[in-house]
C-alpha cells in the first residue's frame, strides 16, 4: 500500500472514531449541526465559528418540516432570526407551516430588518405551528419571584430562571456552550425569566430534551433546555417569574438547566442579562 493509501485509511478510522464517539455523548444544536460535549468538560467534537450567523458549510439550504415542529423552533435549530426565515419564504404571520413543507435558508443574509420582515404586534405572538400537541400538563401557580432585583434590557425585564450555580458558562466560539448550565434538585421550580408567550413546547430538537422557547419581543426570545416536566403550552402567554417547568436530566444523568438568551436568532451571554444577583 502507498503511503498516501496508508494516510487515508488513518484518516477514515480517525474519522469514523470520531462520529461514534458522537453517538455516546451529550449534544446541542448549534447553528444546524451537533455538537457532542463531554458532561461539564470540552466537546469530544468540536466546530469553531463565529456568532455573527450560521455558515453555508455547515447549514443546509433547505429543511423539511416535521411534526411537532414550528417556525421558531427551525430558526431556533439553525441559529436564524424567525424574522429571516419567514420572509425567505415568504410566510406571513401567524406563521403557520406544516409537516413535508420546504424551509429555504439564504447564505450571507443581511440582519432583519423592520421594513422587508413580517413583523407581530406587540404583545400578540404569531402561532407558527404545526399540529397541536396535548403533552403539557395543567400550568403550575406563579412561583414568588423578588422583581426588585430584575433587570430591564431593551424593554425586556429579567430575573433569573432558577436557582442554582452556574456550572457551565457562555463562550460564543464553542457550539456546545451557547448559554449557560444551572446546577440544581432534580424536579425543582424552573422559571420564565422574563414575559412573553411559548412559541414552542417539545422534545424535537436533539440535544436539548424538552425544551420550552418563549417569544419576549421581536427581538428577544429565551430557552430552557433539560426539564423533567413542562408546565405551559404553546401560544400561553406567561409571566416572569412563573413556574414553566421542573428541572431535569440530560442524557448522560447530569442535572441542570441549559438556558439561552436569543437576540435577533443569535446566542448572546445570558449573564449580560440576567441581574448580577442571583436567587
Amino acid at each position: 500500500m502507498s503511503m498516501f493509501g496508508k494516510s487515508g485509511l488513518v484518516v477514515a478510522l480517525v474519522t469514523a472514531s470520531l462520529s461514534l464517539s458522537g453517538c455516546t455523548g451529550t449534544g446541542i444544536y448549534a447553528k444546524g449541526y451537533y455538537s457532542v460535549r463531554d458532561h461539564w468538560g470540552s466537546p469530544a467534537v468540536t466546530v469553531t465559528e463565529s456568532s455573527a450567523g450560521p455558515a453555508s458549510s455547515t447549514t443546509p439550504s433547505t429543511h423539511t418540516v416535521a411534526q411537532g415542529e414550528t417556525l421558531y423552533s427551525i430558526a431556533f435549530q439553525f441559529g436564524y432570526d424567525y424574522r429571516q426565515v419567514a420572509s425567505w419564504n415568504g410566510i406571513k404571520s401567524p406563521f403557520t407551516i406544516y409537516p413535508g413543507q420546504s424551509i429555504t435558508f439564504k447564505s450571507d443574509a443581511e440582519e432583519p430588518s423592520d421594513d422587508d420582515q413580517p413583523v407581530t404586534p406587540e404583545p400578540a405572538v404569531p402561532k407558527g405551528r404545526v399540529i397541536a400537541k396535548g403533552h403539557s400538563e395543567t400550568p403550575a401557580a406563579r412561583t414568588n419571584v423578588n422583581l426588585s432585583n430584575a433587570v430591564t434590557n431593551d424593554s425586556v425585564q429579567w430575573v433569573w430562571p432558577t436557582r442554582g450555580r452556574v456550572a457551565r458558562t457562555y463562550l460564543n466560539t464553542d457550539p456546545g456552550r451557547r448559554g449557560i448550565d444551572l446546577s440544581g434538585q432534580f424536579g425543582q421550580p424552573v422559571m420564565a425569566a422574563a414575559s412573553g408567550q411559548v412559541v414552542y413546547s417539545g422534545s424535537g430538537l436533539r440535544g436539548y430534551g424538552k425544551l420550552i422557547i418563549v417569544k419576549h419581543s421581536d427581538t428577544y426570545f429565551s430557552a430552557y433546555a433539560h426539564n423533567k416536566k413542562i408546565y405551559v403550552k404553546e401560544n400561553e402567554t406567561i409571566k416572569i417569574g412563573q413556574r414553566i417547568a421542573d428541572m431535569g436530566k440530560d442524557e448522560g444523568g447530569q442535572t441542570y438547566l441549559h438556558f439561552e438568551i436569543r437576540r435577533n436568532g443569535v446566542p448572546v451571554n445570558p449573564l449580560k442579562y440576567l441581574p448580577k444577583q442571583r436567587p
